[in-house]
């Protein structure tokens, strides 16, 4: 299991060990795939589950009890939520019982009594049987922005919320072993941390293969879960797709966005907020408050990997992808602009090795903060900081071989950014030049050229 859900395996173990009965409410993007982590939860242990379905209240509750009478257990053909409730746990006898409903929300319609009743079963002082009840749903927006105001009182009830994280990318290199550093890291570059993207894949099968298969085919997992993705929660697909396509493309700046898309600012305003807030899309944010003339600001790009590669190469490309096989469509309009996409995502993974070394003392400052600079005329992609201001300052290249003009570049962009590197980073997927190596020899320590080796043996 990845370092992360070993940590959030250990905060539900809590809430199991503790006396008395809680009701935690976890949740996570859609793309993740709770179950790993559940069947190592539940293992051993008493436990229950039921999915909601988009269904009337009187239609939910008659089938849970479709469900549980399919067990063997006797219950009325239309059953409340103390009904159901009490069977469930009377089912599980004296043992603590670990009761799991996911899409919950779609119990509350108003009126339904589904929370009073779920509250009434775990606050039963007289009833020494414990019941951890665990509401889970992919709706995270939703639990962060609306859950408590609509459940009202009944959110008192809830003992706490986890929220399932993307898992990193050395974490996930480490989860697929079988498959090359190279494989693993363009894969994470479209699919990112969210593992249900990733059961889809085929181990021994090369990137382009897999995205082929499960991508570009009409119909395929991916596509599916992309289409759930936009679909489900944007109500104006339209506007969304144009803005997408053209921050996709490079128009990354709100007024670059209004001369591509011919809406006006303030329309593209709000709906770049409707993104951030599904966390779509983020807003760049340069680090520090120096340079702030050299600043690029209010700069947004895509935060979804999938989101990004779907709207960078196939979206624009569609009416092509309809006509030719998926193999065929890959080499004319991806191959040629993979490289170059890659290099944001590879700036990534930079940063989560230079933080894993920093948390095993590897490093020589210990970092307190860290983020990256966008520049006018060029960015740094990263900036990591100490306590006392020593600072890390790096650039990053997966495609291309880093020479001597780029540490001369960093240096201008350095004094741009109103910052001093007492260490200088390069990373580079492909290698230094003989002037880099010279300079990083000859610099006493200052610089430091990081290539593939190091980085896959992390």
């Amino acid at each position: 299991m990845e370092e992360t859900r070993i940590r959030e395996l250990e905060e539900l173990n809590r809430y199991y060990q503790k006396n008395g009965s809680s009701i935690v409410v976890m949740y996570y993007l859609h793309g993740t795939d709770p179950l790993p982590l559940l069947n190592d939860y539940t293992e051993g242990r008493g436990c229950a589950y039921y999915l909601g379905r988009p269904a009337s209240d009187r239609q939910q509750r008659h089938l849970w009890g479709i469900e549980l009478r399919a067990r063997g257990l006797q219950i009325g053909q239309w059953p409340a939520y103390t009904e159901l409730l009490e069977t469930v746990r009377r089912a599980a006898g004296d043992e603590p019982l670990i009761l799991m409903i996911e899409h919950f929300e779609q119990l509350l319609h108003d009126g339904s009594g589904f929370m009073k009743a779920l509250q009434a079963m775990v606050s039963d002082r007289q009833q020494k049987r414990r019941t951890i009840v665990l509401l889970m749903t992919d709706e995270a927006i939703w639990v962060e922005q609306h859950m408590i105001r609509q459940l009202g009182d009944d959110a008192h009830g809830i003992s706490g919320l986890l929220k399932l994280r993307e898992i990193p990318f050395y974490e996930m290199r480490a989860a697929y072993r079988q498959m090359s550093f190279q494989n693993v890291f363009m894969t994470y570059a479209v699919l990112g941390g969210q593992t249900q993207r990733w059961n889809v894949l085929d181990r021994k099968r090369s990137f382009k293969d897999n995205i082929c298969q499960h991508l570009l085919t009409g119909g395929s997992s991916l596509q599916i879960q992309l289409q759930e993705m936009i679909r489900r929660p944007l109500r104006e697909p339209a506007v969304y797709n144009t803005i997408l396509c053209e921050l996709a493309a490079g128009s990354g700046k709100l007024n670059d966005l209004y001369h591509a898309t011919g809406f006006s600012r303030a329309k593209i305003a709000v709906y770049l907020k409707n993104l951030m807030m599904l966390e779509l899309v983020e807003k760049v944010f340069s680090f520090g408050n120096t340079g702030i003339e050299n600043t690029k600001k209010g700069v947004y790009r895509i935060s979804d990997p999938l989101l990004s590669f779907w709207f960078r190469f196939v979206y624009p490309n569609e009416s092509s992808l309809k006509m030719m096989p998926s193999d065929r469509f890959y080499d004319i309009f991806i191959s040629a602009g993979l490289q170059s996409y890659l290099d944001r995502f590879f700036a990534e993974v930079c940063r989560e090795w230079l933080c894993r070394l920093d948390r095993e003392g590897k490093l020589p400052i210990h970092i307190s903060e860290q983020g990256e600079w966008a520049g006018k005329t060029g960015n740094i992609d990263i900036v990591a900081q100490s306590e006392n201001g020593d600072t890390i300052l790096g650039i990053c290249s997966w495609k291309r071989t880093l020479t001597g003009d780029d540490f001369a570049w960093l240096l201008g962009c350095e004094q741009k950014a109103g910052l001093t590197g007492k260490y200088l980073y390069f990373f580079s997927g492909t290698g230094f030049d003989t002037a880099l190596t010279k300079l990083a020899g000859s610099e006493n320590g200052r610089i430091r050229l990081v290539g593939m080796e190091e980085l896959q043996n992390e």
